[in-house]
């Protein structure tokens, strides 16, 4: 069900960012594709837990955030900034700007927000305060069922290609639950399309 009243429900209680732990002067040139590639477009993964045993601490935000620290080593590049350089030309700075991490709690069932616009939820729900100013943003959503909405958007333009999304990032947020402590089986990531959300 998507209602007005359901969204009046979501209560954004704290938002930061989790920083490099060794930090780059480095700056990655992007490939032709990223660059001639429409402005806006994003590429956006949903993983959807119920909690059944309503473990208080299922997908705790500190191991979360702890979790995303550790993987910032094996991909810095989802923890820069994306700059124009003289030419025009896309780069992504790595001097230490972390990655967007927000915690969401919801006063309402996990199963309150099945929907028929995956598209509608997201913005309108789940990430309406991110912005376009990180190549990746990260958001956990607690519902008061103890069920958790792992959310995460990335910029085409940090892709070294658009047709190597799934595997690399599919990858990377595989990696991320394992640190966290969650072996649940990931959803598949298909290319070039939002994902719906599932309930599982």
């Amino acid at each position: 069900m998507h209602t007005n009243q359901s969204k009046e429900n979501f209560l954004k209680l704290s938002s930061s960012q989790v920083a490099l732990e060794a930090p780059s002067q480095e700056q990655i040139k992007l490939s032709v594709m990223d660059n001639t590639v429409s402005e806006g477009i994003t590429v956006h993964f949903y993983f959807c837990y119920d909690n059944p045993n309503q473990d208080v601490n299922f997908m705790e935000p500190e191991a979360m955030r702890e979790s995303l620290s550790k993987l910032l080593g094996d991909y810095p590049w989802i923890g820069g900034a994306l700059t124009v350089d003289d030419g025009g030309k896309y780069t992504i700075n790595l001097n230490g700007y972390g990655v967007q991490f927000d915690i969401v709690r919801v006063d309402a069932p996990l199963n309150q927000f099945k929907f028929g616009s995956s598209d509608e939820f997201q913005k309108e729900n789940l990430c309406s305060h991110w912005t376009g100013l990180s190549p990746c943003q990260i958001q956990l959503t607690y519902f008061v069922c103890g069920g958790v909405v792992l959310s995460a958007e990335f910029d085409h333009r940090l892709l070294i290609c658009m047709l190597l999304v799934s595997e690399e990032v599919r990858s990377m947020l595989v990696r991320f639950r394992l640190y966290g402590r969650v072996y649940l089986e990931c959803m598949r990531a298909r290319r070039k399309e939002m994902l719906k959300l599932e309930f599982v």
